[in-house]
C-alpha cells in the first residue's frame, strides 16, 4: 500500500450513533400506519442494500402516496429527535484533531445535507473535516462506489493513498468497489451483520490514530 494520506469516514454509525434512534422513529411511524417493521427488515434495507424504507414499502405493496406520507412524517420526527440529542461519538472530535496534522480528512455519507447538519448540531465535526460528501453530491448510494469515488476525486488521491472507516456491510462494499482498503468499527446496533470483508477491524474510534501508525 502507498502511504495513506486521506481518511474517508462514514458518518452514521461511525461518527454519529444515529441508527437505533432512526430505527425507533421508523418503527413508530410504521406502527401508526398499521405496518409491522421487524429489525431484520431494517437491517436488510438499511445496512445491506440501498433500498431503504421506500424499498421495504414497495415490497409489501404500498403506494407512492403512502411512501411519501410516511417519509414526511418520519423525517419531521427524525429531525426533531436528532436535534434534541447528542449523537456524535464521544471520541470523534478528539480523533479528528489528532489526525488532522497528518492526514486529509473527508466524510462520505448517504445522509443528505439537512439531516447531516442537524445530526452534528452540537459538534465541531463538520468544521474539522477537510470536506464532506453528501447524498446530493453523487449518483448511486452505497453499496455502489459513487460516494467514495467522489471522495477520491475531491481529495485528489489514488485509492491506495486512502483508507475508509465504515461500520456497515454496504459501506464496506462501496469502499472496496472503489478500490479502497477499509477499517470496520463494528456497531453494536447492527452486531448481527457480517463485516468480515473489511480489511481491518478495530473495536472503537478512539483506537484509530494508534492503529493507523501500526499499518
Amino acid at each position: 500500500m502507498n502511504k495513506i494520506r486521506v481518511i474517508l469516514f462514514d458518518n452514521d454509525g461511525v461518527l454519529a450513533h444515529t441508527e437505533e434512534l432512526f430505527f425507533e422513529i421508523n418503527r413508530k411511524v410504521f406502527t401508526e400506519m398499521g405496518i409491522a417493521y421487524p429489525r431484520s427488515e431494517f437491517e436488510h434495507h438499511t445496512f445491506l442494500t440501498n433500498l431503504g424504507t421506500s424499498g421495504f414499502m414497495r415490497n409489501i405493496g404500498c403506494t407512492q402516496k403512502q411512501i411519501t406520507k410516511f417519509k414526511t412524517r418520519r423525517d419531521n420526527l427524525w429531525q426533531k429527535a436528532v436535534t434534541e440529542s447528542n449523537v456524535t461519538d464521544k471520541y470523534a472530535e478528539a480523533v479528528f484533531v489528532d489526525l488532522k496534522s497528518s492526514y486529509k480528512i473527508g466524510i462520505v455519507t448517504n445522509t443528505n445535507r439537512e439531516n447531516f447538519i442537524k445530526t452534528h448540531h452540537d459538534s465541531k465535526i463538520p468544521e474539522l473535516a477537510d470536506f464532506v460528501v453528501l447524498r446530493e453530491d453523487y449518483s448511486k448510494g452505497k453499496p455502489e462506489p459513487d460516494s467514495y469515488l467522489k471522495g477520491l476525486e475531491i481529495a485528489n488521491c489514488k485509492p491506495s493513498e486512502a483508507i475508509v472507516i465504515e461500520d456497515s456491510p454496504r459501506g464496506i462494499a462501496a469502499a472496496k468497489a472503489a478500490g479502497i482498503k477499509t477499517i470496520a468499527i463494528p456497531n453494536p446496533v447492527i452486531k448481527n451483520l457480517d463485516v468480515s470483508h473489511a480489511d481491518y477491524q478495530i473495536p472503537s474510534l478512539s483506537e484509530l490514530p494508534d492503529f493507523l501508525k501500526a499499518i
